[in-house]
Parts: C-alpha cells; sequence; structure tokens
C-alpha cells in the first residue's frame, strides 16, 4: 500500500470536504531510496549520484489542438477492485556506480525537486534490490501496485468514454476509485479529434446538428464530472440546443452521512437499505441521511495533521438525524459518506434516493465514497434523536 505524503493528505482532505481545491498534476515521476523516504520528510534516503535520475511515469500535459498527438502519457492502469499497478515497463538509466540495496519507492510532481509540496506519495519494495555499476533497476509490466485504502469505496462499473447521444450520460457515474486515481494524476484526460480545428476532446466548437451537439456536450462533461471533481467547479460545455458555448457546473454539490447496522466491508460497492435485519444501512422509522456539505451547508472545520503525520477532519457543528417514529432495528455501528445531488427518483444523479425502491437504479444513491466505524455503537429507539455532537465525529486518513 502507498503511503500518502503529509502534504498530499492534506490537499487531499481539503479537496473531499470542500476546504481547497486540489489541482490535478501535470506529471509524475517516480524515485528510488535506500531506506523509508517518510512521508513527512522531504524525500529522505533517496539515491543520489552514479546516473541516477527519476524516471517520468505520467504526462498529463494536455497538447490541445495538435494535429497528431495529446503527448501525454501514463505507465499506469487499473487492476483488482480498481486499485492501479504498472501497464508497462519502468527503466531506470544504467548506474555507473553502486546505487546501494534499493527498498523504497517515491512519487513527485518534478523531475529534480525535493520541496515537500512536490512530495505526493511512497511505499516500500517486496524485497530490498542491490544495483551495482553496469546494472539497470527496471520494474517490469503489472509488478508495480498502488492499493487505495480499504475504506475508500470502489464504485459501480467503469465509465465507457465514447461519442454518445444519450444524454446526462455521466450524472450518475460513481467508480470512486477511479475517479479518485484520476484527480491523483494517475490516468490521462481522454484526447482525441471530434469537431473543430483541433484535436482537444472537449471542444467547444458547434458541430451543428443536435446530435452531434449532444456528443460535444457530452465529450465537455466527461472529464469534469469523472474527476473527483471540487465542488461548485465549473467547465465550458457545448449547449446541445443551441451550440454555442455555456459554463456548466459538475453534477456533485453534497455530502450525506449515512448510518449502517453492521460494517460494510472492505472495497465496498453498494450497501443495501432496509427496515429490518442485522445488516446494511438503516431504512424507515424516520431515518433519513443528514447533509453534512451543500451548497450553503459545511459541517466540518479545517482539517489538521498531527505530530504522528495523521490528517483528519472533524465537525464544527452537530449532526442531527431526524427524531425516530419507531425503533430502529439494530445499532448504529459505522457510517458511510454519499456523494452526489439532492432529488427525488427522477434524478439518476440522486445520492438520497437510498431505499430499496431505488436502489437497483440510484448509483450515487448505494455506493458510499467512504466508510468507517463509529467509536461507540449507537441504538435509536422511538422518539430518539440520534446526534453527532461538535467534535464527536472525526474523519482520518492514515
Amino acid at each position: 500500500m502507498a503511503i500518502l505524503s503529509d502534504n498530499l493528505e492534506l490537499a487531499l482532505i481539503k479537496h473531499l470536504f470542500k476546504k481547497a481545491e486540489l489541482s490535478i498534476p501535470t506529471g509524475m515521476w517516480l524515485g528510488l531510496h535506500t531506506g523509508d523516504p517518510l512521508d513527512g520528510n522531504t524525500g529522505s534516503n533517496e539515491i543520489s549520484g552514479n546516473g541516477y535520475a527519476r524516471v517520468q511515469v505520467v504526462d498529463n500535459d494536455h497538447n490541445a489542438f495538435h494535429i497528431s498527438s495529446s503527448g501525454m502519457f501514463s505507465k499506469f492502469g487499473f487492476d483488482t477492485n480498481d486499485n492501479l499497478t504498472n501497464s508497462s515497463a519502468i527503466d531506470f538509466t544504467e548506474a555507473t556506480g553502486s546505487w546501494g540495496t534499493v527498498s523504497h519507492w517515491s512519487l513527485w510532481t518534478d523531475a529534480t525537486n525535493t520541496g515537500s509540496s512536490y512530495f505526493l506519495m511512497s511505499g516500500s519494495l517486496n524485497s530490498g534490490v542491490g544495483v551495482a555499476s553496469g546494472d539497470q533497476f527496471r520494474i517490469a509490466s503489472g509488478q508495480f501496485d498502488i492499493t487505495f485504502p480499504n475504506r475508500w469505496g470502489v464504485g459501480s462499473g467503469s465509465v465507457s468514454i465514447n461519442q454518445s447521444t444519450a444524454s446526462n450520460l455521466y450524472e450518475s457515474t460513481t467508480e470512486w476509485r477511479r475517479q479518485l486515481a484520476r484527480r491523483l494524476g494517475f490516468i490521462n484526460e481522454p484526447w482525441g479529434p471530434f469537431h473543430g480545428d483541433g484535436y482537444d476532446w472537449a471542444s467547444t466548437y458547434d458541430p451543428g446538428s443536435s446530435a452531434n451537439r449532444t456528443i460535444s456536450m457530452n465529450r465537455n462533461r466527461a472529464w469534469p464530472n469523472i474527476s473527483l471533481p471540487y465542488f461548485g467547479s465549473t467547465f465550458q460545455s457545448v449547449n446541445d440546443s443551441t451550440g454555442s458555448a455555456s459554463t456548466t457546473t459538475v453534477f456533485d454539490n453534497r455530502l450525506y452521512l449515512g448510518l449502517y447496522r453492521s460494517d460494510p466491508g472492505n472495497n465496498a460497492t453498494a450497501v443495501a437499505a432496509s427496515a429490518s435485519g442485522s445488516t446494511g444501512e438503516f431504512d424507515g422509522n424516520g431515518y433519513a441521511r443528514q447533509e453534512i456539505i451543500g451548497s450553503s451547508t459545511n459541517v466540518f472545520g479545517t482539517p489538521t495533521t498531527d505530530g504522528n503525520g495523521v490528517t483528519s477532519i472533524t465537525n464544527t457543528s452537530a449532526i442531527a438525524f431526524p427524531e425516530a417514529t419507531g425503533n430502529w432495528t439494530g445499532s448504529a455501528t459505522h457510517w458511510g459518506i454519499y456523494r452526489g445531488q439532492f432529488g427525488t427518483t427522477s434524478s439518476t444523479g440522486s445520492a438520497t434516493q437510498y431505499n430499496s425502491s431505488a436502489s437497483a437504479i440510484y448509483n450515487k444513491s448505494k455506493d458510499p465514497l467512504i466508510t468507517g466505524a463509529l467509536t461507540t455503537s449507537r441504538s435509536v429507539n422511538s422518539g430518539d434523536i440520534l446526534r453527532f455532537g461538535i467534535g464527536d465525529f472525526v474523519i482520518k486518513l492514515d
């Protein structure tokens, strides 16, 4: 498992909880170490000299309006449970002297800089590898895995990025780990020709016909909405009615807190809801998910990183569920956070329609973004109000 740097942990939790946007890096470089780089350090124990240089493994520099090539590449793709693995070999230059025993790796947003703002994450090799003069350190395809935390939801399926004339093509998309991978910079933005003077994927050129305008609209919508966008961020899109360019806001604009009567398990996809039983999310008897982030709502304060490198965010406003109109079967032991829109069953992007009548339809209603355990289980009887006071609900990235 990769360990996020303290800087990236803080930036990611700010992005997730509407404190500050995390920009997708334009490039990524792999470094090698003879000891633990340490998540709070600026690249301790990185090899130096004797022909060593970091290797670029991702280029996200999108060459819009280029006539033949985007110029982008990534050596990463998706593996089991939408974790990451290298889809092509990673070759370092031949050593001109001893590098010692390579035991750890690191990822950076710069080829040489060791500042903390450039340090993304690090991890250890399965076993140390000695590199002598004349050797070439090489990672074969499929041998470099980056595993996301088990509590980060997988989501449903994968998006087919195509030239579709279907409306609202990406509104119901979850695939949360793939979205996180795109936000962290591992996966390139789509690129290729359709209409207009350039080959940029998201062109605002008016293609003329109604069907082609819908295709352009979907292409414009794709990347902004499937790369874990920041709440309220906007992009330029072709209007499918007029063909003119217009400013559009990303679909997801709210986070909701749900409660479970059991552990949803690792690598969660859909979590069922029912009014009875011993597993799944509560439903009925007055239960309803609570909005924790909205257009004018944010129950969280400023995230912090402690001396042990654990980044957390805590509620600075109380979170109160509705008064129970009957006993909630079982005890609340775990929680899940859902990302999407407020809406009724007419909205494919709704994160509020979680009951059994909608759970098979709305991905954002059933696929949690993150899950976790409550510090203390809670029982709720008729007339009770389950409430988390200020500072009672803490989310950690460790």
